[in-house]
């Protein structure tokens, strides 16, 4: 179920240059992954984090599918980086929170 919800999202981003229905059908992927990901208790990593919460509103603005593949692999440098530094966060949204009411 989960190979089948990754490989839908990643399908919708892959359209060059999307029209308002596929960024909508993107988006709704995009929704029943992060819901079917949390169901199943599986650790929100900064890349799930991005694709959750930053990918969409990318994908709107500008588009993803068209990007050449270097554009992914400079990313993937910083993401290796920082998903070290977040590589024991189970929870963001609740760590998020303990953070920004921490006085």
């Amino acid at each position: 179920m989960t190979l089948g919800l990754l490989d839908a999202a990643f399908a919708h981003f892959n359209i060059s240059y999307p029209d308002e229905i596929e960024k909508l059908k993107a988006k709704e992927s995009v929704t029943a992954l992060s819901g079917h990901w949390g169901k199943v208790g599986l650790n929100v990593t900064l890349k799930a984090h991005i694709m959750e919460k930053h990918v969409c509103n990318f994908n709107e603005k500008w588009g993803i599918g068209e990007k050449e593949e270097s554009f992914i692999k400079q990313r993937h440098q910083v993401g290796i980086n920082e998903d070290r530094r977040y590589a024991g966060l189970t929870n963001f949204q609740k760590n998020c929170f303990y953070l920004e009411n921490k006085s």
